[in-house]
């Protein structure tokens, strides 16, 4: 244990595991974990699996992040999209203040304490990609299961933007809100994992992620962010044709 600390949300404990960095809010479950090695890795399988929408739109412009953590994917970004305009908002100054002390945050992206719903209730500013994993020690925040937050984030992006949550543990009922409010929606099942990543995007799918154009480019995204990116279409296309793979989830 390196620090301990409890804010009016609950504890905050970061914990060096062998060679690495881990942040956790109380329970067993990982929020964040970074190597110090090598800080732009992504160490946690569901936050590369966040990133399979790069594989419909590899070079956003602007990002929008809402929950810090750690700073995981705020490091990734900035490290393999250093023209990409960066916006991250976290609830818990002291979450924010023990990354940027344990987890070297970059210094270019905006940090910004608010709450995520609110912020995107009230910005003006459009982003290209908008990345969700706001958690606490007892699940998803409780106003990320409102549809308006949806809607506000569906309005918030550019029409050929996209959409990722990390939804944990069985939560099910945001699924039908995004569905409600995206044209296009895509589900994809961390591995070994509880975790269920969802991708949406107002504009109309594709008309088909099977093209050796998708493939390719999976193959060159795996190349240059070290990312799985042709598994991540594998399992698109799986959970694409048989709903009922998602029974166990």
């Amino acid at each position: 244990m390196l620090h301990h600390a409890r804010d009016e949300f609950g504890p905050i404990e970061i914990v060096r595991e062998q060679t690495l960095l881990s942040l956790y809010f109380g329970t067993s479950s990982r929020q964040s974990c970074m190597d110090p090695e090598d800080p732009a890795r992504l160490v946690l399988s569901y936050t590369r699996a966040m990133l399979a929408s790069l594989l419909f739109d590899p070079s956003p412009r602007s990002v929008l992040l809402i929950g810090l953590g750690g700073g995981s994917l705020l490091r990734f970004l900035a490290h393999h999209f250093p023209e990409c305009r960066l916006t991250a908002i976290e609830k818990r100054p002291l979450v924010a203040s023990l990354a940027q002390e344990h987890f070297g945050l970059p210094q270019g992206p905006a940090l910004i304490l608010a709450d995520g719903a609110q912020y995107v209730r009230e910005t003006p500013e459009r982003f290209d990609l908008v990345l969700v994993d706001a958690y606490d020690g007892q699940g998803l925040a409780p106003a990320l299961f409102k549809p308006q937050f949806f809607a506000d984030c569906r309005r918030i992006l550019n029409e050929a933007g996209w959409f990722s949550i990390n939804l944990w543990g069985g939560v099910a009922q945001p699924l039908g809100y995004i569905e409600e409010y995206f044209s296009q929606v895509w589900r994809l099942p961390v591995r070994d994992r509880g975790n269920l990543i969802v991708l949406a995007s107002p504009k109309d799918a594709p008309d088909s992620v099977q093209s050796a154009a998708l493939r390719t480019r999976a193959d060159q995204l795996q190349g240059g962010l070290d990312l799985e990116f042709p598994l991540f279409l594998r399992d698109l296309q799986r959970y694409r044709r048989d709903s009922h793979a998602l029974d166990a989830w």
